[in-house]
């Protein structure tokens, strides 16, 4: 079985990353029928292009450009991948012949998410990976406990506002130096992270000066790996992620990580706080702003100060834990290992005349 791949290739933004890492794994398997790329819009060019007569075709982009499947190829089975943070997904095209015939999750919430919004016929898990440009560095984390956390837009979403007020409580309970560091790369609105930072510190100039906002660009992976190693902990006590490379590329780039395991991190991270991973207990389910009606699991700002706390007590260990397993994490997440478990699993689940 050969997939036909659509996507944006060019770039360094999530799309592009996951894009050309499907590749790569569709490559390594000796199963990619061509690529076609979104972002290469050239209406005097091949309509169809190679592997464009191929049985499968996968989309990684935003759903509305699903229809690039329909025209520019003749696949019978055309899959869209969707990386669902909450509960809300974006709503299909009204034309039946315009939907997709099936979809492809990137975790196991992300499916079952799938499959109670949009009742497919079909729905396979495909993990996103990590590249070759992770791995052990030379760099040294600076200062006594120096902790990275990046958001997205949506400020609930990544567990930022807990973050913040949890950093504040380990600091005046004593669970972290007054020396510590946390770089918050956010994007969005500086000014409502500055708020939420000087009502957490209660106007505390010196708690909030531990406290590094700046804004969140887009780099490469080597950057971001790089990145990643300069400090001694990786912070992602998300609330709704699809999959969250974050902390399984800082575990591959030899960092530890503290973070939740629900929604999409649950399935490469550990359900409780071992080796290089400190684990962010979840509550129920509530109300998240990643669109109407979402819902994804509470995190509380007690739960991350705690955490924070016990990371700092074993970085030591932790840091070695991840320096020894960050070459293991690198295989078994590799673009080639989670792409030939996707192609198992699409031939377990797809009709018999796919197989």
């Amino acid at each position: 079985m050969k997939v036909r791949l659509y996507g944006f290739f060019q770039g360094t933004g999530s799309w592009c990353r996951v894009a050309q890492g499907c590749l790569t794994g569709l490559s390594a398997n000796d199963a990619l029928a061509g690529v076609y790329d979104l972002g290469d819009v050239d209406e005097g060019r091949d309509q169809l292009g190679e592997g464009s007569g191929s049985q499968v075709a996968v989309c990684i982009g935003p759903l509305a450009s699903a229809n690039a499947m329909m025209v520019r190829g003749t696949h019978e089975h055309r899959l869209h991948m969707i990386a669902a943070n909450s509960t809300w997904l974006p709503k299909l095209p009204m034309d039946p012949e315009a939907r997709p015939t099936g979809f492809v999750g990137t975790s196991d919430w992300s499916c079952d998410v799938i499959r109670e919004r949009y009742r497919p016929s079909l729905c396979v898990k495909w993990l996103h990976g990590v590249s070759d440009a992770y791995y052990v560095g030379d760099e040294v984390p600076a200062g006594d406990f120096s902790v990275l956390h990046l958001a997205s837009t949506h400020f609930a979403r990544k567990g930022t506002l807990p973050l913040i007020e949890g950093w504040a409580k380990a600091m005046r309970a004593g669970l972290i130096p007054k020396t510590s560091k946390l770089s918050l790369r956010v994007d969005g609105p500086r000014g409502y992270y500055l708020g939420a930072i000087h009502r957490a510190c209660g106007g505390d100039i010196p708690m909030c000066e531990t406290i590094d906002l700046a804004g969140r660009v887009g780099n490469t992976e080597e950057a971001m790996r790089s990145f990643y190693a300069r400090h001694h902990l990786v912070c992602q006590p998300s609330r709704a992620e699809g999959f969250g490379l974050i902390p399984l590329e800082a575990r591959a780039s030899g960092v530890p990580v503290l973070a939740t395991a629900c929604t999409g991190h649950a399935d490469h991270l550990p359900a409780r706080s071992a080796g290089e991973v400190e684990v962010v207990p979840h509550g129920p389910m509530a109300d998240v702003d990643d669109g109407p009606d979402a819902r994804a699991p509470t995190v509380f700002a007690h739960d991350v100060s705690d955490a924070l706390g016990r990371a700092y007590e074993r970085r030591e260990a932790m840091s070695e834990f991840a320096l020894d397993n960050a070459s293991s994490i690198s295989e078994n997440f590799s673009w080639g290992a989670v792409t030939g478990a996707f192609l198992e699993g699409l031939r377990a689940s797809a009709p018999q005349e796919m197989v």
